[in-house]
């Protein structure tokens, strides 16, 4: 996927209070004096202050609208499917048999989202993943089919163009629109590219999903993760003797497609339970090498795996391996980010109480011991009833074979450089679901104890907790994910709710766009695998596991550092964005370093970086890694965004200002020749020979 500079919006609240002030121009009447021959400016432009204060009224005054999406359906995977510089979306439809491909429109048009390819499948699809199997630079579709109870087949799916063989056809057609839309009875449809005159006619039913075998039967979903540095995807699951066993590409120009599967007695070391269960097992560096390392977490049993500089024991053991030993608590999904912004990830998990149900986020201390940073009830409040809350956190099943975990979704949501979470909640006090958003805060009272004797609280940060609103109340919420739709770098949301569950088509996706980010400054940063198709304009597709890092200067002289991984996570509807964003502050201030580390060692064995100096703020950087042992060789893409909000708007504003300035000079003007006009006159009645 490459990333396109693209213009932001502004708050839509700011937006409503501002438009609903009024607020009017006025100009003063204009009094034109003559004294000898020279003119009085307007009492509008007699002070500077006063066109700041009409630049300012403009600025608040400009709203950019935008596409928004909507469609039904599970949403499965992100992607640059037709390699158009925009992030595409799989959804899982129809009874779930039915892969349905999202495409986006590079220009803001309406609909920004349209159905650009879809087949059918004999099986339910529990999963679909995004890789680029055979080095060709090209997203390669791998759908898991469910064959039968608890055994899954990944296959590989071929996508077809729409212009060779319509309405489906090798592959989508890059820098294509392709446009969908039924009728209102469902029996045909029109399918359109902006390159064609006429509509193509498109068959009722979509046809047979082409799928090849891969030759990798497995009973669990898999942890896609890069075993050799190599840059290309590993698997690793349960195989059909349910033994961790981990499968290997084809190599490139091999002619095969299907996978090589290790010796089940190289990973026969790791319990079966880190993937029996549904699992968020990880591929990030939380040792603090800047190589990935393989995180297993599954239930109350957490384990890690180090990369090490020699091959050979390079995820070869267990490093650290604990249980949370815990059998009151049902635990949620692992999250993987830098909570406090201090340059290394902390490892966080949710977690409820059997009995009570009541709900909390602890983190995890140097792999070993827990300390709780949130708690999802207050009945305190400081005497403030409005202050109340009770959150209970489930796990939701929805339709049949489908099963959305505790999760808490990662990203800084308002740009302060601090990662935020968004959660489907259940409101205790009217029992409905709900979107809620932990914006991440500093903790008012560090004092508290973790337990031990004389020790005070290892984190120092907590969550402020807000409902986000959704418009139609009658749906049940079930799903929802993080999705930068605009790419401005406003990390906006999805939400799935239906009011039937019978089948994932059932599910309503729609868009809440982002309006906490004001006027805060971001980073983009996308890691490609190196494999680049020139014919396809393609920089490659987003690796797994690359480690990135930047530091800025602040105001006050302090330090500002964040790090994060890239497709950390892969199964169980994880839906993790192909890129990382970093909120910079609301004050532009350059970036000084990016690091930018991949997975594995170089022969040297030493960690492969890459480090980027004076990157500006709200800029999109491509990391290109084509000779991966050769960091300082790496290709880099920068794309500013010229069309920022604070940019954009202060364009039109000084567009606005230009205007007005002109209107003025012009009934001066006007004024002038009407005087000069009378003076004539009045000059003639008194010296008519001068006629």
């Amino acid at each position: 996927m490459t990333v396109t500079s693209s213009l932001n919006s502004i708050d839509h609240h700011h937006l409503k209070s501002t438009c609903s002030s009024g607020a009017i121009i006025q100009l003063s009447q204009f009094t034109m004096k003559r004294r000898k021959k020279s003119t009085q400016l307007p009492s509008i432009g007699a002070s500077p202050l006063n066109l700041l204060l009409v630049l300012h009224l403009l600025i608040s005054l400009i709203h950019i609208s935008y596409c928004s999406i909507t469609f039904n359906g599970i949403p499965a995977a992100f992607g640059d499917l037709d390699l158009n510089k925009r992030t595409d979306i799989v959804v899982i439809g129809d009874d779930g048999t039915r892969i349905d491909l999202y495409l986006q429109h590079q220009r803001q048009v309406q609909p920004a989202l349209e159905l650009g390819f879809s087949c059918k499948t004999d099986k339910p699809i529990v999963q679909v993943y995004l890789a680029d199997i055979d080095g060709d630079g090209n997203p390669n579709l791998l759908p898991l089919i469910l064959v039968d109870n608890n055994r899954y087949q990944l296959k590989s799916l071929k996508v077809k163009s729409l212009e060779q063989n319509p309405p489906f056809a090798t592959k989508l057609q890059p820098n294509a629109i392709y446009s969908l839309a039924l009728n209102s009875e469902n029996t045909g449809s029109n399918i359109s590219n902006n390159s064609m005159a006429e509509s193509l006619p498109l068959k009722r039913e979509p046809p047979n999903c082409e799928l090849t075998d891969l030759g990798m039967e497995m009973r669990s979903q898999p942890l896609l993760f890069d075993l050799e540095g190599d840059l290309r995807t590993d698997f690793m699951g349960l195989d059909n003797e349910s033994v961790v066993s981990v499968w290997t590409p084809p190599k490139p120009g091999s002619g095969s497609e299907v996978f090589e599967k290790m010796p089940q007695k190289h990973w026969s070391f790791i319990k079966k339970e880190f993937f029996s269960e549904i699992h968020s097992n990880s591929f990030i560096d939380v040792n603090h090498d800047n190589a990935a390392d393989i995180v297993l977490s599954s239930g109350v049993n957490v384990a890690y795996l180090f990369s090490d500089p020699d091959p050979s024991k390079s995820f070869r053991k267990i490093s650290k391996e604990f249980s949370l030993d815990d059998k009151y608590h049902e635990y949620g999904q692992s999250s993987l980010a830098d909570i406090n912004a201090d340059g290394t990830i902390d490892h966080i998990i949710p977690r409820c109480h059997r009995s009570t149900k009541k709900c909390e986020i602890i983190i995890l201390i140097d792999h070993s011991h827990n300390e709780v940073i949130f708690k999802f009830d207050n009945y305190t409040g400081g005497g403030d009833k409005s202050k109340y809350f009770d959150y209970r956190l489930e796990v939701h099943e929805f339709a049949t074979n489908y099963k959305f975990p505790i999760t808490l979704r990662a990203s800084d949501l308002d740009g302060d450089g601090y990662t935020d979470f968004v959660a489907v909640a259940k409101n205790y006090l009217d029992s409905k679901n709900k979107v809620i958003y932990l914006r991440n805060i500093p903790d008012p009272d560090t004092s508290k104890q973790d337990g031990s004797p004389g020790a005070t609280r290892f984190m120092t940060r907590t969550f402020d907790i807000q409902e986000i609103h959704f418009d139609n109340a009658n749906q049940n919420i079930h799903l929802v994910t993080l999705f930068d739709i605009n790419e401005d770098g406003k990390v906006d949301m999805l939400i799935g709710a239906s009011e039937s569950d019978s089948k994932p088509h059932d599910m309503n996706v729609t868009a809440k766009m982002n309006s906490q980010m004001v006027d805060a400054c971001f980073m983009k940063v996308l890691v490609t695998n190196g494999f680049c198709s020139d014919e396809a304009g393609s920089n490659g597709q987003s690796a797994r596991g690359p480690f990135i890092c930047f530091e800025l200067s602040q105001n006050d002289g302090k330090k500002m550092q964040g790090c994060a991984g890239q497709l950390a996570q892969s199964s169980h509807f994880a839906l993790q964005q192909p890129y990382v964003i970093f909120g910079l502050g609301q004050t532009p201030h350059f970036v000084e370093t990016l690091n930018v580390s991949i997975p594995g060692f170089g022969p040297d064995r030493r960690v492969r970086t890459r480090v980027l100096e004076q990157i500006v703020p709200d800029a999109q950087v491509i990391i290109i890694p084509k000779q991966k042992d050769n960091p300082n060789s790496w290709d880099y893409k920068m794309f500013l965004s010229p069309m920022s909000d604070l940019v954009f708007s202060t364009l039109i504003a000084l567009a606005g200002l230009c205007l007005l300035i002109l209107f003025i000079i012009f009934i001066l003007h006007r004024q002038e020749t009407k005087e000069d006009a009378a003076e004539h006159e009045e000059y003639k009645r008194h010296w008519p020979e001068s006629r």
